[in-house]
């Protein structure tokens, strides 16, 4: 087996250990880009092996509001959980290692998004949104003079969101207790 054949195969193992072990949808840069910096194979290995998984049926394209994501189908779960020991050690250390310290973060990004854009003279739109398995559950849509301030909106978002909208639900949707309801 040639060395470039090689590095494909170990970028299909990386990308399906990274779908498994987040076990939630991602944009395919997102994929590419994690197992790229943290096996330190090439991009372009990983990418070759990104497209074999979807030919493949190991991995599933799914249309979503943030736009399309990737997870890995039940066949993708079985090739992995049967060669998983089959990814050099230190390329498999290091990115359950990263997904260790990191899944919290990068699940966190899948479920929130955030774009702005200018609409007219000395007016952004900042967007920004949640979701839920796919499914939006909130979106809020800020008119501001600047683009330096959507900007900051949109980065901020990113770490703010579950509180802000946990503060939302509950002042406009409060549980009621028994007594109350009467």
């Amino acid at each position: 087996m040639s060395e470039k054949s090689n590095d494909q195969q170990t970028a299909k193992l990386c990308l399906l250990l990274v779908m498994h072990k987040l076990s939630v949808p991602l944009p395919r840069p997102k994929l590419e880009s994690i197992v790229a910096q943290h096996s330190r194979l090439h991009y372009f290995d990983v990418s070759i092996a990104f497209h074999e998984l979807l030919e493949s049926k190991l991995i599933l394209e799914e249309k979503t509001t943030i736009g399309k994501c990737y997870s890995i189908l039940t066949d993708g779960v079985s090739v992995i959980q049967s060669m998983e020991d089959t990814i050099p050690t230190f390329i498999r250390k290091r990115l359950l290692t990263y997904l260790e310290d990191n899944s919290k973060q990068i699940r966190l990004s899948s479920d929130t998004g955030s774009s702005y854009r200018r609409i007219a003279e000395n007016q952004y739109l900042a967007e920004l949104w949640i979701t839920e398995n796919n499914v939006e559950i909130m979106r809020i849509q800020l008119n501001v003079p600047t683009d330096t301030e959507a900007k900051n909106m949109c980065e901020n978002w990113q770490d703010n969101a579950p509180t802000l909208f946990a503060t939302i639900f509950t002042t406009l949707a409060p549980i009621k207790k028994d007594n109350d309801a009467k």
